[in-house]
């Protein structure tokens, strides 16, 4: 996202020619539960208009544009699909980490759907991607539509119920930021002791 509008296949490629072999984007769903890369709930900040994504039809979201926002350079860019994305990283070569990112209300059915899609249109050529979510719900869908696809935790802060919802849902990662690791929460000491964590 540094370097291209973030979740665009613009992005995707860049990612690709500057050498990186797995990519992380946020799915979430449109009002007719297409499933698509966005990651706000508003619209307003990377296309331009009023309203919710999830309050959106796929027709109408197809004709915005999600580049000029970044630079004019990538004016034209569209919000792709997950089936557009799946053939881009196919033919890239490119792993995934696909962050579900369900608006509020929509949890279980957002992990639901874009299990159900990953598991239609996953070409067997990639390595197997990884589901991540900060919401449990999601993430919970997600497992029962596909366990046998790796699972991990998004957190923003530590806290005792991420190691409840790691055991619970079978989570191969958890996610947090940097800067929240430290003595306690070291990278070693939860490897040493996943899944069973040590207290905060």
């Amino acid at each position: 996202m540094a370097h291209a509008p973030e979740n665009t296949l613009a992005s995707i490629r860049k990612a690709a020619t500057l050498g990186v072999r797995w990519v992380e984007f946020d799915v979430a769903l449109t009002k007719d539960h297409h499933p698509v890369l966005f990651h706000d709930e508003t619209l307003d900040r990377t296309v331009g208009v009023t309203g919710r994504l999830a309050d959106t039809e796929l027709a109408d979201i197809m004709h915005l544009d999600a580049g000029a926002w970044f630079d004019l350079e990538f004016q034209g860019q569209t919000v792709p699909t997950l089936e557009e994305t799946v053939t881009a990283l196919a033919d890239l070569g490119l792993g995934a980490n696909i962050e579900i990112k369900p608006a509020t209300g929509l949890e279980q059915e957002t992990g639901r759907v874009v299990a159900e899609r990953v598991i239609d249109l996953w070409p067997e050529s990639l390595p197997a991607p990884l589901f991540s979510s900060f919401s449990e719900a999601a993430l919970s869908a997600a497992y029962q539509r596909a366990p046998l696809i790796a699972r991990a935790y998004l957190v923003h802060r530590p806290d005792a119920k991420m190691w409840r919802v790691c055991r619970d849902l079978a989570c191969e990662g958890l996610h947090v930021e940097d800067r929240f690791v430290t003595r306690k929460l070291s990278i070693r000491r939860t490897h040493g002791a996943w899944p069973f964590a040590p207290t905060l």
